[in-house]
């Protein structure tokens, strides 16, 4: 694996052949992403790593309002399949066991 350069950014990759955790900030504009965020997004699902998305903010919440805007951005990735999961913090009530997508 080569060494990447490091700039300074509020997401992040790390990624091996087998697992891709990026990380994407949804908290510089609240509850949603920028384009610039969104294009660097696209450009990491390159390859076979199964790819794991967290983000702070939520897609769904028992207590909260939905994330529709982080799901508009993300749902053609979740259609396709190109994400194996997505991990959220924000809502400390719900514990979702069930598939949801």
């Amino acid at each position: 694996m080569g060494i990447t350069t490091c700039i300074a950014a509020s997401y992040f990759n790390l990624q091996n052949r087998f697992w891709r955790l990026i990380g994407l900030d949804s908290a510089y504009v609240n509850h949603n992403f920028t384009k610039p965020q969104m294009t660097w997004f696209q450009a990491q699902l390159l390859g076979p790593a199964k790819t794991l998305v967290l983000t702070h903010h939520h897609l769904f919440s028992g207590f909260r309002k939905r994330g529709d805007k982080l799901e508009e951005w993300l749902n053609p990735h979740l259609t396709d399949g190109r994400l194996y999961g997505w991990f959220w913090g924000h809502d400390h009530y719900l514990i979702e066991y069930a598939d949801h997508r």
